[in-house]
């Protein structure tokens, strides 16, 4: 069956899980949700999925939430292409053995977390007088 012939939400649902290789209890452990759940959006039980499940699905599956959510829009999600630093930092990252590639991740999570502070006034010398 192709996607743009499943009708409801229920059978695209299905069908993402099947194409992704995953079963509601596979989805659902890695969703954090229960399988009931998951059986209920395939079902139709659930006419309305929680927006942040939803697009937990979308991202597990790499089907679009709104294709999934109402069959219209692109089925898949389209990968940005990489350019040549990411090409690099790749390469760079499969040849490091598993305690660099450990050490790689740490960093990059610490980067993603960083807040800049914004910039408090400094005293100088002359406003003290």
């Amino acid at each position: 069956m192709k996607p743009q012939d499943l009708k409801t939400t229920g059978d695209r649902i299905s069908y993402a899980l099947e194409t992704a290789g995953l079963t509601p209890a596979a989805a659902a452990k890695k969703l954090k949700c229960s399988r009931e759940a998951i059986q209920q959006w395939i079902s139709g039980k659930t006419k309305n999925i929680k927006n942040d499940l939803l697009f937990s699905f979308s991202d597990l599956t790499r089907f679009e939430a709104r294709w999934i959510a109402t069959g219209k829009g692109p089925v898949r999600m389209v990968p940005r292409p990489i350019d040549e630093e990411e090409q690099a930092l790749a390469q760079t990252f499969r040849s490091l053995d598993e305690r660099g590639r450990a050490a790689v991740i740490g960093v990059a999570q610490r980067e993603a977390n960083y807040q800049v502070k914004p910039n408090r006034p400094t005293l100088r010398s002359a406003d003290l007088k």
